[in-house]
């Protein structure tokens, strides 16, 4: 087995093993900004902007996530609501 390929299960072994109490007390809007911001670079703590620099920020980077309207509304609710 490659290095490549162990270390391709090991990272599904961890993303699955950190499931669990924490995930399903997540909003909608964060369980997307984990998963879906993160794989690009480091997520940015909600207070880093105002609540009214979020939505920009988030339309600019919504088509690299793949983030449907709705997932957008998730995420900026997420954001503003932890602000």
């Amino acid at each position: 087995m490659t290095a490549l390929a162990l270390g391709a299960i090991l990272a599904l072994a961890l993303i699955s093993c950190k499931g669990g109490a924490a995930d399903e007390n997540r909003s909608p809007g964060e369980s997307v900004y984990r998963s879906r911001c993160q794989t690009c670079h480091a997520l940015p703590k909600p207070v880093k902007m105002s609540d009214a620099d979020w939505p920009a920020f988030i339309h600019d980077h919504a088509e690299r996530a793949k983030l449907s309207a709705e997932q957008i509304d998730q995420v900026l609710t997420y954001l503003i609501s932890s602000n």
